[in-house]
């Protein structure tokens, strides 16, 4: 990266923090820069790994209480005293590596002396709404959904049939006030009854105990769910290539649709022209936010229609689920991370970078994928924890998987029998109300592998290794 970047992607004084909810999911700058570390909420299985590369501070082992699962996110991290006390610690000056940034955010950083590596939460918010993309897709004239935002009232007021006439048969409710990914907040509708049994779910008139005011309907379109990875820099704009999304896996049953488990590379389902037409609409999308200020990296989900025709979906404007498993297959190949470029962005760090060389960069294929673990008891009370982290193997028969070694570096990922365990738990999950989000996250599987066979099932290999880290019950079990 040396030739990229002079001066490093980052200033070598001070000290550079990642913050995330587990440690692996800002892992890769400790690849690369030396006055990194990381603060993190769980207390997860991997620590130790990850502790041989850079410090962490993990507010689970620092504090006797338990964490509320719900509504954890950096700010309420951040302005925990125990982490206030530790990045006080810290030689200075301290800069945060964030997933994105909050009000609450700004106002510690301006008292403490921080700088925040992320764009400003009104910047963000405005580019996250749906309402911005639907307006800003129909001026670039691209092919997104037919759709309409409207309010809470009217989607109440109207009937299955009503949406028909403008949607067709199969269209998909957004609740816009649900600000998490991911699919919370929304649900595929095929039918009347489909129709009635979500408004039954909204007689409250909230969802995940957030008022809802809006929604945003549009048409359901078939086919490969996909995104890019985009960072933009002050000059010149990155993408990767088109990756596919795993999108409703067959394990266990969930209120709400287009739940995102992962990623899978190497399995590319579309031709190269589908390709260079998704880069076409990640660039205008991409230029459009460079122009008004945004830097660093997002992403644009996509939908590949089975004739070939990408509809785009939506603009995550942060880091997207697609890290840190893309950079590390990345790194893995010999190629620098995005989340270099992401933080030379964001910290004005110089890079010797041209536009026609950035559109070569991150064109070649890689193999691999990375499967979210959910835990599956929603009763309050935990489930069985996946197994501890590190690299498993499967023995000759494929019933039982063996600890090969304590670690989760990709690299070490050798054959589909191999798979590595990260983020697991150590702690349960708890909330105030005793009921815990089906969509909290138990841990994380890579392989070395595209998952999906090219007839779009999962393969065998991969349903082996999701069971054997669920267990045998409803969430190890595929739904029928």
């Amino acid at each position: 990266m040396k030739a990229l970047f002079p001066n490093g992607p980052f200033p070598r004084t001070g000290t550079l923090v990642g913050v995330g909810m587990t440690a692996f999911s800002r892992i890769v700058p400790s690849h690369f820069l030396e006055n990194y570390r990381i603060v993190a909420l769980r207390k997860t299985s991997d620590l130790s790994m990850i502790r041989r590369r850079t410090p962490v501070f993990c507010l689970e082992e620092e504090t006797p209480d338990p964490l509320p699962e719900s509504g954890m996110n950096s700010a309420r991290l951040l302005l925990h005293p125990s982490v206030i006390r530790h990045l006080r610690s810290l030689p200075p000056p301290v800069s945060l590596f964030l997933y994105q940034s909050y009000p609450e955010i700004e106002d510690l950083a301006r008292c403490e002396g921080w700088q925040l590596l992320a764009n400003p939460p009104g910047l963000r918010q405005r580019l996250a709404h749906r309402g911005f993309f639907v307006d800003l897709a129909d001026r670039l004239e691209l092919e997104a959904p037919t759709g309409t935002i409207v309010s809470e009232e009217e989607l109440h007021r109207c009937d299955y049939g009503y949406w028909r006439q403008g949607l067709g048969d199969a269209f998909v409710v957004q609740l816009t006030d649900i600000a998490q990914g991911g699919g919370r907040g929304t649900f595929f509708i095929r039918s009347a009854d489909d129709y009635r049994e979500l408004l039954a779910r909204l007689y409250t008139h909230t969802w995940r105990g957030t008022r809802i005011t809006q929604a945003l309907l549009r048409r359901f379109v078939k086919g490969k769910p996909a995104s890019l990875a985009v960072s933009i820099m002050e000059d010149v704009i990155l993408q990767s290539r088109l990756q596919e999304q795993l999108i409703d896996l067959p394990f266990g049953e969930r209120a709400e649709n287009g739940v995102f488990f992962g990623h899978t590379w190497g399995h590319e389902p579309w031709t190269r022209s589908v390709e260079t037409e998704a880069h076409r609409q990640g660039r205008l999308l991409a230029g459009v936010l460079q122009k008004i200020g945004y830097r660093g990296i997002l992403g644009i989900d996509v939908i590949v229609s089975p004739s070939g025709q990408v509809h785009p979906l939506e603009i995550n404007p942060r880091l997207t689920g697609a890290f840190p498993p893309l950079s590390l297959f990345h790194m893995a190949a010999g190629h620098p991370p995005m989340e270099a470029f992401h933080l030379a962005a964001l910290s004005r760090a110089p890079c010797r970078l041209r536009q026609a060389e950035a559109d070569t960069l991150f064109d070649f294929p890689i193999q691999g994928s990375h499967v979210l673990l959910f835990d599956r008891d929603c009763g309050g009370t935990h489930g069985p924890k996946p197994p501890a982290s590190g690299l498993y193997r499967f023995d000759h028969g494929g019933s039982q998987a063996t600890l090969v070694r304590q670690t989760c570096d990709v690299d070490r990922l050798k054959d589909p029998s191999q798979f590595l365990v990260v983020e697991g738990r150590e702690t349960a999950l708890s909330s105030p109300t005793g009921v815990v989000d089906p969509l909290s996250r138990s841990g994380r599987i890579l392989l070395s592998f595209p998952v999906m066979t090219p007839e779009g099932k999962l393969r065998p290999e991969a349903i082996q290794a999701i069971r054997w880290c669920c267990g045998p019950e409803d969430g190890g079990k595929p739904a029928s």
